[in-house]
């Protein structure tokens, strides 16, 4: 199914329903504007390769995001799925930190609708699951691969704002 883009593009709509996929790679874009002008909030990606037998038109699989708050806090997105995913809660020690490359190279499910917004149609991952038995298949996408509009997310991030009156720095400490 082509989905055409109004903003001149094409590009090829994933299969929806339950796709087997692996972790290809997490990107830490940083601050963003909050939704609907609340505060920034710290970002990441995750970027899922689909592993089935579903091929685009030019013979490469399907590769998926999705846009997280960096929390995991108790109704965030990321813990929603990390624990789908995980097929269990995060304990105590977990929520004190979670290292998000730990998920790289691990297989799942996605789960994909279609969701029509403004006249375009996206698909859109719904939740992640854990994979169903076998082994973690190989990915074709090059770990080191970053979108272009992941780049783009990365340059766009905001500053946190430095202190208006620093600390003189003293060079005659001795020591």
């Amino acid at each position: 199914m082509i989905v055409k883009d109004s903003g001149g593009g094409d590009w090829e709509a994933a299969p929806v329903g339950v796709q087997p996929a692996v972790c290809v790679n997490v990107f830490d874009i940083g601050l963003h504007p909050g939704y609907q002008g609340g505060p920034p909030s710290h970002k990441v990606v995750i970027l899922w390769e689909l592993t089935g037998q579903s091929r685009r038109q030019d013979g490469k699989r399907f590769l998926l995001t999705k846009t997280y708050t960096a929390s995991l806090a108790e109704k965030a997105n990321l813990r929603h799925d990390l624990e789908a995913w995980r097929s269990r809660q995060f304990t105590p020690d977990e929520l004190e930190g979670f290292e998000l490359d730990n998920i790289k190279a691990k297989a799942c499910q996605l789960v994909l609708v279609s969701k029509p917004s403004n006249g375009k149609t996206f698909i859109n991952i719904e939740t992640v699951l854990p994979r169903q038995g076998g082994e973690t298949p190989e990915v074709e996408t090059q770990s080191d691969f970053i979108p272009e509009w992941i780049k783009k997310k990365i340059t766009e991030q905001i500053q946190p704002k430095q202190p208006e009156n620093p600390m003189p720095f003293d060079d005659d400490i001795p020591f």
